[in-house]
């Protein structure tokens, strides 16, 4: 398992050939790694490289956790909950919120959108696991980040911004 420097959280990438098999265990040490991680996310890639033409990620989000609203035009993305509870927030081009989908294992797993529109995530649950895919290659230069929202801005206005419009 090889650990890259990401642009928004903590990412490995497993070297296999084959096939790719990760057992709950594993899941369960992702979660609790998120639990401690500062920005509280961290995935597994399931592609091999940035330049695969599909891009699929385990990711574990803390409670705490928090991305900064984005969008990546011309793409679209779906969201599998494996675990726990998560609420995809999408907003219009000022920051209004459009829409608050509140997505679980059990009950409502999936989740399929253009990513072109303004978007973010949400830990209803002491901890997420869901699996992310978009499709590839993957391009920093095709994601927005929305100016209206806090990026890696003090954890104070973080926790605010979470608790009055991403949990509302």
């Amino acid at each position: 398992m090889t650990e890259i420097n990401p642009y928004s959280s903590k990412a490995y990438f497993d070297d296999w050939t084959d096939f790719l098999d990760i057992d709950r265990t594993r899941l369960d040490a992702l979660l609790d790694e998120s639990r401690r991680d500062e920005r509280g996310r961290v995935r597994i890639c399931l592609h091999r490289s940035e330049a695969d033409p599909v891009q699929e990620m385990i990711i574990a989000l803390a409670d705490h956790g928090y991305l900064r609203p984005h969008r990546q035009r011309g793409l679209q993305k779906s969201y599998v909950v494996l675990a726990g509870r998560l609420r995809v927030v999408f907003f219009d081009e000022s920051g209004g919120v459009l829409r608050r989908l509140d997505l679980d294992a059990q009950r409502r797993p999936l989740a399929r959108f253009d990513s072109g529109i303004w978007h973010t995530m949400t830990s209803l649950s002491e901890g997420t696991l869901y699996l992310e895919t978009i499709l590839g290659p993957f391009d920093r230069n095709r994601t927005d980040w929305a100016p209206w929202a806090p990026g890696r801005a003090p954890r104070p206005e973080i926790e605010a911004y979470m608790r009055d419009v991403l949990r509302v």
